[in-house]
């Protein structure tokens, strides 16, 4: 199984400039540095099937939406460097 890996540049970058990368898909932020996602098809098999539950059990119950993986998002507004 593959592991995350920053990579060399030490740049800061922010969302926007995510945003704006066209291989931007393949990053995340982790203290405004990009961190490459390296996946395979093994854990993408995984994600589908813990999303396939999950939105299954949120649909029956009205518990709200779920988004695959590939869908970014900000949990803290404080930190807007993590994304």
């Amino acid at each position: 199984m593959s592991m995350a890996v920053t990579t060399e540049n030490k740049t800061l970058y922010t969302p926007e400039d995510l945003l704006a990368m066209p291989d931007g898909k393949n990053y995340e932020l982790v203290d405004g540095r990009l961190v490459e996602r390296n996946m395979g098809a093994e854990s993408s098999w995984i994600g589908d099937r813990i999303f396939l539950r999950l939105s299954l059990f949120c649909d029956e119950h009205q518990l709200g939406y779920v988004w695959p993986a590939d869908n970014g998002y900000q949990c803290f507004a404080h930190a807007p460097q993590l994304v």
